[in-house]
């Protein structure tokens, strides 16, 4: 790393300009890293392709987990509705505020299950 500058002795607009100045060839220099990391990402790519095509494998289209399709989200089943304000909530994560008199923060798995199980309503798709 070079040896830091002695900039106290230069002008606002002078250190305006060498801001200025870095900036743009930190920006040409991160710009030319990302074209390097492309062209070794898709030399990798055709190595990969070629080895695959000796075994037989499919070398084009999306390769997604078995079941998922492009687009396709995790969607709770069930809602459940509050008693008393009518407030829905699908159950996943920490305690909903105003849910703190049917569940203890505490309560997962079967038993936050449970308790919920009497204010669970389907969810129509």
């Amino acid at each position: 790393m070079p040896k830091p500058l002695d900039l106290s002795d230069y002008s606002l607009d002078d250190l305006s300009s060498l801001i200025d100045e870095a900036t743009k060839l930190r920006a040409e220099k991160v710009e030319a890293r990302k074209q390097e990391l492309r062209s070794e990402l898709d030399a990798k790519r055709k190595e990969v392709e070629a080895e695959l095509a000796k075994l037989g494998a499919p070398t084009s289209g999306p390769r997604l987990p078995a079941g998922l399709s492009e687009g396709r989200k995790r969607v709770a089943r069930f809602t459940y509705r509050h008693p008393k304000t009518g407030d829905e909530w699908p159950g996943k994560g920490g305690v909903k505020a105003g849910w703190e008199d049917i569940l203890d923060k505490g309560d997962v798995g079967d038993v936050r299950k449970e308790k919920l199980t009497p204010y669970r309503k389907a969810i129509e798709r």
